[in-house]
């Protein structure tokens, strides 16, 4: 008897811990269910709130040029009256990497596309009191096509508006970054900034001692000699170096080409060509070399910019600086960058593992961060 009472009082208890296991189950499934609701009603109440006060997509990335405003006066006796005619002075930055294509569907950030934003924005505004656009460009450079498509699209819209255009080279503007100041009517640098590095590159990594040391075999099935060229797993034959060597080559014309356009009664084709041995320069060396017009702070170049206007045109008083920079935003990147990290397994960047042709002066990597 003592048995089956002892058995009896297991039984109750061993039921008494499960029914207590399974409601707390329940309790716990109905308060992750109150909290799931909860979130989705907060996440929903943000969205709504943005919509409202933004009228950019929650989830997608705004590239909508931003505006920033400054006078400037030459009196220096007080404050600009308020009846004072102002010229615009329009700053466009072009910091950091240059990449990217027209439609902005390659690449972000795309600083083709967001320069073309800006003169668009430029244009639409239809200010007839803007005077000077100034280029404000601290880039290493960077790939052939992406250089070349902002230099032109800053010599046409130069040629189309008529108005004087100037490229303020500020810490780094070397390779790709002085490539397109040659599009200006002048160039100014600081006399501290790193330019030059007239030239073309292009890097093709060889893992072929690591593929055989670690037993990875890459097995090619080609319709040509040289379709595999520049292939990471195998060293690169003679002939594949010399067709790589002819693209090279071609790009580096062009770009002497571009420099004698753009130092054009400055600077002869055979001075040029003695300076474009990719050397990097600072902004007082190449000033002494004729590669650069002045040196200056930004500061000091919008005040003789302002000076020069107000002498040539009288009717202005002073100036207005507007600098269109953009400002990138996206609540759903906001929400999740919070939570993600990477890591860079090669210490090398997209643009020396992909072949590509680059106006690109290797020691400026990484980039800066500024006005972008």
């Amino acid at each position: 008897m003592a048995d089956n009472s002892v058995d009896t009082r297991n039984d109750k208890l061993a039921d008494k811990i499960v029914d207590t296991f399974f409601k707390e189950m329940r309790r716990e499934r109905r308060l992750k269910y109150i909290r799931t609701v909860l979130m989705v009603i907060l996440f929903t109440a943000s969205m709504l709130v943005y919509v409202v006060f933004n009228s950019n997509p929650p989830f997608s990335s705004t590239s909508a040029p931003q505006r920033t405003y400054q006078t400037i006066w030459t009196n220096e006796s007080g404050p600009a009256p308020k009846d004072a005619k102002l010229a615009t002075i329009a700053v466009v930055p072009i910091i950091g990497t240059i990449d990217g294509d027209t439609l902005g569907e390659g690449s972000s950030p795309n600083m083709v596309s967001k320069v073309r934003n800006r003169l668009i924005t430029i244009d639409g505004e239809k200010d007839k009191n803007l005077t000077a656009l100034v280029f404000y460009i601290d880039s290493p450079g960077g790939t052939v096509t992406a250089s070349h498509e902002l230099y032109q699209m800053i010599l046409d819209w130069k040629k189309k508006r008529n108005i004087r255009v100037i490229a303020y080279l500020h810490s780094v503007a070397a390779s790709g970054g002085y490539y397109i100041a040659q599009a200006a009517d002048e160039i100014i640098a600081d006399e501290t900034a790193l330019t030059g590095s007239i030239g073309v590159v292009m890097s093709a990594m060889n893992f072929a001692e690591l593929a055989k040391k670690v037993g990875v075999k890459n097995e090619v099935i080609k319709s040509g000699e040289f379709k595999d060229t520049g292939s990471p797993f195998r060293a690169m034959a003679p002939k594949e170096r010399q067709i790589f060597q002819v693209l090279i080559d071609e790009s580096y014309e062009k770009f002497l080409s571009v420099v004698a356009d753009g130092r054009k009664g400055k600077l002869t084709e055979e001075e040029i060509r003695g300076l474009a041995d990719g050397r990097v320069l600072s902004g007082k060396q190449a000033k002494a070399l004729k590669l650069v017009d002045d040196n200056g702070t930004f500061n000091e170049m919008l005040t003789a910019e302002v000076k020069r206007i107000t002498e040539e045109k009288k009717e202005f008083a002073g100036a207005k600086v507007v600098l269109y920079s953009t400002k990138e935003y996206s609540l759903f990147g906001e929400i999740f960058s919070k939570f993600s990290f990477s890591v860079n397994v090669l210490p090398f960047d997209e643009h020396t593992r992909r072949q590509r042709l680059m106006y690109l002066w290797l020691g400026g990597l990484p980039a800066q961060a500024g006005l972008n």
